[in-house]
Order: structure tokens, then sequence, then C-alpha cells
């Protein structure tokens, strides 16, 4: 979220990034949010890419004024809600080089160490751990039931 009527706002959302960056988390989904709009004067502009706001994850709002605080409380109950799932991930000890790839597509919730590998209880959306099973077919992964 970024006070977008402070002067220095696109440093602010640098330091931001740059700390995501540092993270390894760049690639999540990341909502940004500009607020304090209602202090905006009406003449002011921004230059964005010409994609949508939409598809870049950018939302324009106003706590004060209470504008696009609707849509984006459904937007991050949708988001948090999604088709999130759980599932058991077996990687044996030949394939530990997968691990960052696996902490990055979710949340590791448990993880259990044996002779034959490690058993990681992985929560993020179906299709995300899907795709850790195409990266090698031996990949064991058992969806968890509801």
């Amino acid at each position: 979220m970024a006070d977008i009527s402070h002067p220095d706002f696109r440093q602010h959302i640098a330091k931001v990034d740059q700390v995501l960056s540092e993270l390894g988390a760049l690639d999540r989904p990341t909502l940004m949010i500009f607020n304090k709009i209602d202090k905006l004067p009406p003449t002011y502009s921004l230059s964005f890419s010409p994609r949508s706001d939409q598809e870049q994850g950018r939302m324009f709002v106003s706590a004060k004024a209470n504008i696009g605080v609707a849509e984006l409380a459904r937007r991050i109950t949708g988001s948090a809600k999604g088709d999130w799932t759980e599932a058991w991930l077996f990687l044996d000890n030949g394939r530990s080089n997968l691990l960052p790839r696996v902490y990055k597509t979710g949340v590791v919730t448990e993880s259990r160490f044996d002779k034959d590998g490690i058993r990681l209880r992985i929560r993020g959306k179906r299709e995300d751990l899907q795709k850790l099973r195409r990266l090698d077919r031996r990949l064991k992964l058992q969806f968890v039931l509801p």
C-alpha cells in the first residue's frame, strides 16, 4: 500500500520491491494499493504501462472517503479463498534441489524428514501445486481432502 499523496511514493514502492526481491518473493502475486486518492488535486495524472490497472494488480482507494474499499475487501477475500488446497508432497533424497521452488509455490505448513526423503505439507493454489508435479513426474503429490 502506498500513500499516493506523498511526494516520494514511487521511492517507497521501490523500497518495498527491493525487500520483496531480497526475500525472493517478487514473483508472488501482489496487489498494489494506492491510498489517499481523495488528497490528490482533480487535475493530477499518473502514467503507468498501457495494460489496465486490474491486469497490473493496481487499485486506487481512499479509506477516509470510502472509495474503492469494498472492492479492495472483495479482491483480498477472493485472493485468500481462491482455489487453495493442501497437499502432501514427497521429495526423495535426490530431489532436494526442488525445495526452493516448493517454498515459492506455496506455504509449507509441516515438514517430516525420514531416511528416504522429505514429506512436506504445503498449502497453495491447486493449479500451482500441480505445476510442481509437472517439474518432475517422479514427485509424489497427494491432495488432502477438505
